[in-house]
């Protein structure tokens, strides 16, 4: 098979290239009596034959994947497709020539390809001395009649299981084993799963291959995209997560008015006070505010709550750590405060305060000076512009928040949403698809 093959390419770069100059004189003739654009289509089959030459030239030297599949790419495009039944009788007999040669190239090739892929392997993973610290998986499309080789050192214990995501169901489960040493003949084809689950820090040697039935398959790979969706906690490879769920505790942002100092003296107060009412089981309250020397409202506002199990959504899928029951760990709240700060107004800005007490919050309420109250430090904000905030509130029934107007004659305008979080168990998985 190889030898006929081989002859028959080198039959068709000699018919085209020549070894003696008279022929390639004779070849050269030819092509000039061509229309132009016939003369270089047929210039081109040259170029590209000659590129085979030495893409089989290159395989033989080293049959590896790389070779074979450069080989692979190149068949597909030998087909001759230029219509020369308007050229004169000599012209269609040269380009009927070059067609032929063209069209035998072609199938020679891939006679030769079919019978070469039943002994090439391709690597699928590769990995050597590799950590695995949790649950890992490989996936990818195979078509019916591939075969997967095993080769897996394992340093402790670890399951491998073989999972087709099309039917939901495991075909091949390896538990403990410290060399896997198999092949694997698939009998659909579909979107398969290699799951690697170690118990604890594991080091491994992982080569899985595998072995196309038809050089069709090599061919026409198939990309696959995964997503993770929610689901049930009784749904197939359901996975755990500690998440969080948000409550809002307006229906519409809270809307007030602190008047300037010079305008308070005739009408209105430059401090105003909300309580906030803190729902069982809340670990945190996030709040956002919105302060403006204009009245008017803007499209942002009420959109705190929504715009937050958005971005939360986002972090989640995107296989962040949502919820930490530890306070130094807990980023996922100030990523989500991040990504939905209001905008700011440089000449607006107010005194934010915040009480753990009633009976502090009416003295700030009935203006009492600020050194003589008692109010949380870490937690309040002097001179600050519309802002994002996070306050810790596990066990705590009630806060106040204080908002004081300090400029003289400009009038502040703010927009209060607040939203308490705590912990919730959920449950997600992957789906596979077939990317479009």
């Amino acid at each position: 098979m190889k030898n006929l093959f081989n002859l028959m390419v080198l039959a068709t770069i000699v018919a085209f290239t020549a070894c003696g100059g008279e022929d390639k004189v004779k070849i050269a003739k030819e092509f000039e009596s061509l229309p132009t654009e016939y003369a270089q289509y047929c210039s081109e089959w040259k170029s590209e034959i000659e590129k085979l030459d030495l893409a089989i030239k290159d395989y033989e030297l080293d049959k590896d994947e790389r070779a074979f599949k450069k080989l692979a790419e190149l068949c597909p495009d030998f087909v001759f497709s230029k219509d020369y039944s308007d050229l004169s009788e000599e012209n269609k007999i040269i380009c009927k020539k070059v067609e032929y040669s063209v069209d035998s190239t072609r199938k020679a090739l891939e006679r030769y390809l079919d019978s070469e892929i039943r002994d090439m392997h391709f690597s699928v993973i590769d990995r050597e001395d590799f950590l695995f610290e949790k649950d890992d998986e490989f996936y990818d499309y195979f078509y019916k009649g591939s075969k997967i080789y095993f080769d897996i050192k394992i340093d402790g214990k670890m399951t491998v299981k073989v999972y087709n995501a099309d039917s939901k169901s495991y075909i091949k489960t390896y538990t403990n084993q410290s060399h896997i040493l198999d092949s694997l003949e698939l009998k659909n084809s579909a979107i398969y799963l290699i799951e690697f689950s170690p118990k604890g820090n594991v080091y491994s040697d992982v080569k899985v291959d595998i072995n196309y039935a038809k050089i069709e398959h090599l061919l026409n790979k198939k990309d696959v995209e995964r997503e993770m969706v929610e689901c049930q906690a009784n749904e197939q490879r359901a996975i755990k997560i500690d998440g969080i769920q948000m409550k809002n505790l307006f229906e519409e942002p809270r809307k007030f008015t602190l008047r300037s100092q010079g305008k308070s003296i005739f009408s209105g107060s430059s401090r105003a006070t909300i309580p906030i009412n803190i729902p069982a089981g809340t670990t945190d309250l996030l709040y956002s505010l919105r302060i403006s020397t204009n009245e008017g409202t803007q499209s942002s506002d009420g959109e705190f709550n929504r715009n937050l199990h958005a971005v939360y959504k986002e972090l989640k899928f995107a296989g962040k750590t949502v919820y930490e029951k530890t306070e130094r760990k807990s980023s996922i709240l100030r990523d989500l405060l991040y990504g939905t700060e209001p905008a700011r107004e440089e000449e607006a800005y107010c005194n934010v305060f915040v009480f753990t007490n009633s009976g502090q919050a009416k003295k700030f309420q009935d203006n009492t000076p600020t050194p003589d109250l008692k109010y949380d430090i870490d937690l309040s904000l002097m001179g600050t512009q519309s802002t994002n905030g996070k306050i810790p509130c596990k066990g705590m029934r009630n806060i106040y928040f204080g908002f004081e107007n300090e400029r003289f004659r400009f009038s502040n305008y703010l927009w209060l949403e607040v939203v308490a979080v705590s912990p919730k168990t959920e449950y997600h998985k992957y789906v596979y698809r077939i990317k479009e």
